[in-house]
């Protein structure tokens, strides 16, 4: 993905979840919290995630919209089903212009999932219905993902530069298919990438006198993120005045990151700027703070 003599450009990944369950409070949606921590921590730049209603034409915008913008993927979750409302591989073929047709291939995972299922759970029939057909229906060429969980294949389509996944919405069947079936594709996919973070936790500041001091450390890297995060562990309205301020309730947690081709190289160039800014708060801020370096998970 990278060219010679080219800085590295996190790739550019777009997110949609489809479910009218998702929308009226039915099902509470987790799948893309998870694929943005999973797709975040190989190196990608998570640029929107949206939750859309089970419509044909509300997945086709998404679709076009992350063509017109050149993202690299494009990640939905749900409507690979058989029931009627099941139509984001019908709604990928109409953005793509890509008839719709059998997909030998995805149909022989379908039989092979459906036979496997029958042979584990008794009473389950194995017949090849008109509806499970439905879900070997992919835009012509139309990689078909085998699931591991559950019988739905997923489906990866090239289309200019965009890289379209198409994933089960049940979170077992999602991460089936992300972990194992996809295994190879990520390493290709993400080669070159790595991201590298760091938490410092800093009481005795209020976030918007922190803030400027985090401003003048960017300016010695900006390829570094930085992150101000509250954080209260206590009761409201315990008077604090006489607390030493490591035992203050309420904390900043600071987040830095970076997406680099090396981790040691990224983890230096946040231990330097992490050690610029906290000399500074330590020189220049007047009241009494505690920085701790070390604070573990938070």
């Amino acid at each position: 993905m990278l060219k010679p003599d080219e800085p590295p450009t996190p790739p550019r990944i777009h997110l949609v979840a489809i479910g009218n369950e998702l929308l009226n409070a039915e099902i509470r949606d987790t799948n893309l919290a998870w694929l943005i921590r999973k797709l975040t921590r190989k190196g990608g730049r998570i640029v929107r995630a949206a939750i859309i209603p089970d419509d044909f034409q509300a997945v086709k915008w998404e679709i076009d919209h992350a063509r017109e913008q050149g993202i690299d993927l494009m990640i939905t979750t749900g409507g690979l089903g058989p029931t009627d409302d099941d139509s984001t591989l019908a709604s990928v073929a109409s953005s793509i212009g890509s008839p719709l047709r059998m997909n030998e291939d995805a149909l022989e995972l379908v039989k092979e999932r459906m036979a496997e299922l029958a042979r584990h759970r008794s009473g389950i029939p194995a017949d090849l219905t008109e509806e499970r057909k439905t879900m070997a229906m992919f835009p012509e060429g139309g990689k078909p993902l085998r699931n591991p969980v559950g019988v739905a294949p997923g489906m990866l389509y090239l289309v200019d530069r965009t890289h379209l996944v198409a994933l089960p919405g049940v979170p077992r069947e999602m991460k089936g298919i992300f972990d194992e079936t996809l295994r190879d594709f990520w390493k290709d996919f993400f080669r070159g990438f790595c991201y590298v973070r760091r938490n410092i936790v800093i009481k005795g500041i209020p976030e918007a006198d922190l803030w400027p001091f985090c401003r003048r450390a960017l300016k010695l890297d900006p390829g570094v993120y930085i992150k101000t995060r509250l954080k209260v562990v206590g009761r409201i309205g315990q008077p604090y005045a006489q607390l030493p301020v490591s035992d203050l309730p309420w904390m900043i947690i600071l987040h830095f990151s970076i997406i680099e081709c090396s981790k040691s190289e990224g983890a230096g160039r946040i231990d330097r700027l992490m050690d610029s800014l906290v000399e500074d708060l330590r020189n220049n801020y007047r009241y009494p703070i505690h920085i701790d370096l070390e604070p573990g998970r938070v």
